[in-house]
């Protein structure tokens, strides 16, 4: 490897930092978009180091609750979770990251290619054209498409890893070779695409080293622990991983139909790297399922022909062959044979396009003449750079990002939704209701739409259609994915005063998950407005996590009065909790205060009011450091916070 690290590489690498940083610097002042929503700014898993353990148990959609899925990829939210810890909510820092991820990713791919080669022109040709294509518009500037930056790192560097440890012998080998599977079970952990890997390495020594080929014993040394790990991984996702499949469009349709649409969108994806001029983030197109129609028959014929193409250059080119089999094996996992949320999308070409790109730079390396060439890679970089930076200012308002995939795809649903949630923080409620509306229309198996529009007939005052809405959801999906929607029909009951109807359903909703919170909460809610005290108090117990305190005869804590004056004068829960702890400490019981304090902040990690107290407490009790943290906590919640500046200034005396 050293003869790697020399001067010319050294300029490579610095002009593709440099060029990735121009390219994408427009982005940085878009804000949070699309899925940003739930995945960061609502999502109080990612706020706290503690849940780190927690991020390995769930899917990837658990902060939204009512939409389950199957998408496990816990180093994406982890990596949110350290951007949350320097950045706060501010869009700025996320984008950031993902720009040095794809810069690295650049500069790997660069590696890659100049291991396999040995040819520093097409890795330079390959690589920047990786690096400007617009393509990528929506893994890089698209935060929440950070799951396809992380698994071309993990994967990219596990391949250069797995191609030279078998140039070292003894230690260096073992090192590298083990530094390759810990690069690949990362990569699992970021995306599932991961899972065909394997398969890469096997066509990568069938291409350029077949000594791993020559038998058996050789082909178990080199590839026994990846296919044992994806083995492992296959498992756990059949089992003790398997979150359910939620509702996945590819899932509505046969296998044949499925196949037939896998050439539609193979001829698109082409289209896409060729000419890429209509990028937007919700590709859907139309879906001709007859081999007797033109369309489908060309479409099916060109695909048929590429791998029959595929398959020929490999006694003539194996370049070629390792480069369209790359494209292959990390296209068809997200091509919609295996059930997914979408047939087509932009960013799955962000790590089978290195393929293409591969192909690309060969090919204008080795037939193009020098004049032509340097012409050529010059002016496909300005014009793929200048399309990338024209594309990223179509991120940087919400409105005109939907309104432009409206206008593009007219038959996306996700679009409409977007634009009605749009509509629906701004207040403008008829015309949520109506983007609402067509989502449903144009998607009417996605049951999870209809909680949107309840929602808006709830912020209507027009209970009775709400809970029709979702009523509608439960006859049509899995009872024991919505105890949220149990709770919600339960809240609406509530407001109606029908409260037997009310606590029917927050129990149910528990049945499903005893530590929903928000649903127990609002059964001790019910229960207080009906005058039982004592069940009501049993509830906010259970919910706070201390059982019996606020129930107790003791005479150690609070009065039945002080206890019923916080919930009349509260009433928001976060709110409750804080002041029952506060009443705790006027009892001297501060062991109390402080868990119902830390557990209030574990379920509204940005309730500022809570931090403070608790640092205030921790101070009267000498403990000036854990102070210290939680009204520094407060601060990068609101860093205009004046009584936690005070008091940071006090405690920095003793």
């Amino acid at each position: 490897m050293p003869e790697y690290l020399n001067k010319t590489n050294l300029l490579v690498i610095i002009f593709l930092v440099l060029i990735c940083i121009i390219i994408y610097g427009n982005s940085l002042l878009n804000p949070f978009v699309w899925d940003d929503s739930w995945m960061i700014q609502n999502n109080p898993l990612i706020r706290n180091f503690n849940n780190i353990p927690r991020l390995f148990q769930v899917n990837l959609t658990y902060s939204r609750g009512a939409s389950a899925s199957n998408f496990y990829r816990p180093l994406q939210s982890l990596s949110h979770m350290f951007d949350y810890h320097f950045f706060g909510l501010q869009p700025f820092g996320y984008h950031a990251i993902n720009i040095v991820l794809h810069a690295i990713n650049a500069v790997l791919v660069y590696f890659l290619i100049l291991l396999i080669t040995k040819q520093k022109v097409t890795s330079f040709v390959s690589s920047l054209l990786f690096a400007v294509h617009p393509i990528h518009v929506e893994a890089v500037t698209y935060i929440s498409g950070r799951a396809d930056l992380l698994v071309a790192f993990f994967i990219l560097l596990s391949l250069i890893f797995f191609i030279i440890y078998s140039e070292y012998a003894k230690l260096k080998r073992i090192i590298f070779y083990s530094i390759s599977i810990l690069c690949f079970i990362l990569a699992l952990l970021s995306k599932e695409l991961a899972i065909v890997f394997p398969f890469v390495l096997i066509v990568y020594d069938l291409s350029f080293r077949r000594k791993n080929l020559r038998d058996l014993s050789s082909f178990l040394r080199a590839y026994a622990l990846f296919i044992i790990i994806d083995l492992i991984y296959i498992l756990l996702r059949l089992t003790i991983l398997n979150f359910g499949l939620g509702v996945y469009l590819t899932g509505n349709y046969p296998l044949y139909s499925r196949l037939i649409i896998l050439s539609h969108s193979f001829n698109i994806y082409f289209r896409l790297l060729a000419l890429p001029l209509d990028l937007h983030m919700c590709r859907i197109f139309g879906l001709y399922l007859s081999l007797s129609n033109p369309i489908t028959f060309f479409s099916a014929l060109s695909f048929i022909l590429a791998v029959i193409l595929l398959i020929l250059s490999y006694k003539r080119a194996k370049l070629i062959f390792f480069a369209g089999a790359w494209y292959i094996i990390l296209f068809l996992p997200q091509s919609g044979i295996y059930p997914i949320n979408a047939f087509a999308a932009d960013h799955f070409l962000y790590l089978p396009s290195i393929g293409f790109f591969l192909i690309i730079g060969f090919l204008m390396t080795r037939y193009l003449p020098r004049r032509i060439f340097t012409v050529s890679v010059m002016a496909l970089t300005c014009f793929y750079a200048t399309t990338t930076a024209i594309n990223n200012y179509g991120w940087r308002n919400e409105y005109q990002l939907y309104r432009r995939i409206i206008k593009l795809s007219p038959l996306c649903a996700n679009a409409y939704v977007n634009l009605g949630v749009y509509y629906r923080d701004r207040g403008l409620l008829d015309e949520a209701e109506k983007q609402f509306k067509k989502a449903i229309t144009i998607d009417k198996f996605d049951y999870a739409k209809r909680v949107y529009l309840a929602e808006i007939y709830f912020l209507q005052n027009k209970l009775d259609k709400a809970i029709d809405e979702l009523k509608a959801v439960l006859q049509n999906s899995p009872k024991n994915k919505n105890a949220s929607i149990f709770n919600d029909i339960g809240y609406m009951y509530k407001l109606k005063k029908s409260y037997a109807l009310a606590i029917d359903y927050y129990k149910q909703a528990l049945e499903i998950d005893p530590n929903f919170t928000l649903a127990r909460c609002n059964l001790a809610s019910a229960y207080f407005d009906l005058g039982k005290t004592r069940e009501c108090f049993g509830e906010l117990e259970k919910a706070i996590g201390i059982e019996g305190l606020l129930s107790s005869n003791d005479n150690k804590g609070p009065t039945e009065k002080e206890l019923k004056e916080v919930l009349k004068q509260n009433k928001e829960y976060g709110g409750i909790f804080n002041e029952l702890a506060v009443l705790f400490i006027k009892y001297n019981r501060f062991e109390t205060a402080e868990k119902i304090f830390l557990r209030t902040i574990e379920l509204y990690p940005n309730s500022v009011e809570t931090r403070f107290n608790l640092g205030v407490l921790y101070y009267n009790l000498g403990f000036y450091a854990k102070a210290k943290a939680q009204w520094e906590s407060v601060l990068k919640i609101n860093p205009r916070h004046l009584p936690s500046l005070e008091w940071l200034r006090i405690v920095q005396n003793k």
